[in-house]
């Protein structure tokens, strides 16, 4: 700035004093658009429409977090891939990649829990859960499972059972069933023998008998120990209300899982 012109390009403003020559605006990048800086197809110009976020992908997520017992982490995965695609597809006008990527991620590794879980479930199943057999069939134990009886067999349930001898008869209303039963010794025998505890009929409407007193000989428990390999084959009584149907005869007496044999 200057009371006077110090040369050429210098100028005159409205209070009088000269000022220096301004460079030059450089051009613009591109022709102005009759919208301004909203061009058509830009944000906030026409036709421009906000990316929203895809449901695909939300529902991957949270399917994932939930898991529900594995099948919310298979859905996770298939929406996940689902979704990946589709945003690729919407040219800028989907959005949640990112969200889609962390439930394939999340669902993935709840698929291979779910893996794990359900092998863990059978396993404890096979432990300690009841198995199913029918009449005749074996159940088996290690020796250190069942007191050194490795064998179990059901061979027949007798309903109603009557008894000759007139001072075992069961009470007004009851009746008798009796099971044939045959349990075998390991190598080491079973110096305890078998027992009539641990044994129950279950009947048809839901309730169940535990063994009672030997209404026919010989009782299972009469055996005070099996010989090494050796078998034994005995009786075990119930008492159950008369007209009753039992289902299946049911061994819990070990530690681990229970037999139960269905009866036709």
């Amino acid at each position: 700035m200057s009371d006077t012109s110090q040369g050429p390009g210098w100028w005159q403003a409205s209070d009088g004093k000269w000022y220096p020559p301004q460079p030059p605006m450089p051009p613009p990048p591109y022709a102005p658009s009759p919208y301004g800086s909203a061009a058509p197809g830009f944000p906030g110009g026409p036709g421009w429409v906000a990316p929203v976020t895809s449901g695909l992908a939300i529902a991957s997520l949270v399917l994932a977090i939930l898991w529900l017992g594995g099948l919310g982490s298979i859905l996770a995965v298939i929406f996940g891939i689902i979704a990946l695609s589709k945003i690729k597809q919407s040219q800028g006008r989907n959005r949640g990649s990112g969200l889609a990527i962390a439930g394939l991620v999340i669902g993935g590794l709840g698929v291979l829990g779910s893996i794990g879980f359900y092998a863990g479930v059978v396993a404890v199943t096979n432990t300690y859960g009841t198995r199913t057999l029918q009449l005749g069939q074996t159940g088996t134990y290690s020796a250190s499972e069942n007191d050194s009886v490795v064998a179990i067999t059901v061979d027949s349930v007798t309903r109603p059972f009557t008894s000759t001898d007139q001072s075992i008869q069961p009470t007004s209303g009851d009746e008798f069933a009796v099971a044939l039963v045959k349990e075998c010794a390991g190598p080491d025998g079973s110096p305890n023998g078998p027992s009539a505890l641990g044994w129950q009929l279950n009947l048809a409407h839901g309730t169940t008998v535990g063994s009672t007193s030997d209404a026919k000989s010989p009782g299972i428990d009469s055996f005070n120990a099996i010989a090494a390999s050796q078998c034994v084959t005995g009786y075990i009584t119930f008492v159950l209300p008369k007209g009753s149907v039992p289902s299946s005869i049911e061994y819990y007496g070990a530690s681990v899982h229970s037999y139960d044999w269905v009866l036709k």
